[in-house]
């Protein structure tokens, strides 16, 4: 036979284990016994080792996991920190986490949302400044009509004191005239515009010495209606 042939494994009291087989096409046996001691050293070092190793393995797994779970808490922890200055109107911070992973897809979005609201409150500013100068334009342009109606109504009340009455007339009629154009809306009423022309009309007629004449057919119930501002004054200077 080819085999080894097992004696003495299953007695308790044997201190061995005898393996032999006999030598194929000769008349000899081989041989071997193994003290059981030995395999039961062999089989604690290999248990041994074993235990030591998967303790090795849980242990680094555990520090693997922690290490990356450390990482992601940094990362998400940064993340809130972010949005906390966020909060604090501070519009500069940002993120730049070039991983592709979700929280790196969310530190982009949020560095583009940080990006997207600066610019909109730096446009909103830049607007605001552009209001504000357009309002400063707006009263300057106002001082200096105030400053011409108030020097023209002088000039009418002067007239008048002087007994100069056609004078007292074209100005009164000058100022209502630029009144009316200067501080007007797009809209106006057309009670507005008939006053608008009526001066404009006054001043020519008084230029050409009584040799024009206007005629105004508007049913006063339609005065206070609104229509375009300086809509009648081209229509009558033509």
């Amino acid at each position: 036979s080819g085999k080894f042939i097992l004696e003495g494994a299953e007695n308790e009291d044997t201190d061995s284990i005898i393996l032999y087989r006999q030598l194929n096409q000769y008349p000899l046996w081989v041989v071997a016994e193994v003290p059981i001691s030995e395999i039961k050293t062999r089989s604690k070092a290999i248990l041994k080792q074993f235990v030591t190793i998967a303790i090795a393995v849980i242990m680094g797994s555990f520090l693997l996991a922690y290490l990356i779970a450390g990482g992601v808490t940094r990362r998400i922890k940064r993340l809130v920190t972010a949005m906390g200055t966020l909060e604090k109107n501070n519009f500069n911070e940002r993120i730049n986490d070039p991983r592709n992973d979700e929280i790196g897809v969310l530190s982009r979005k949020f560095d583009w949302m940080a990006e997207r609201i600066k610019n909109l409150i730096n446009d909103v500013y830049k607007t605001n400044i552009q209001k504000k100068e357009a309002e400063m334009n707006l009263l300057h342009a106002q001082i200096n009509p105030h400053f011409l109606y108030n020097t023209l109504d002088g000039i009418h009340w002067l007239a008048k004191r002087h007994k100069a009455d056609e004078i007292s007339y074209m100005i009164r009629n000058l100022s209502e005239f630029l009144r009316l154009s200067l501080n007007i809306d797009k809209k106006v009423t057309i009670e507005t515009e008939i006053k608008h022309v009526q001066a404009y009309f006054n001043i020519q007629q008084y230029r050409f010495e009584d040799r024009v004449n206007l005629k105004i057919e508007i049913p006063q119930m339609l005065y206070h209606y609104k229509t375009l501002a300086i809509l009648l004054q081209p229509l009558v200077e033509n």
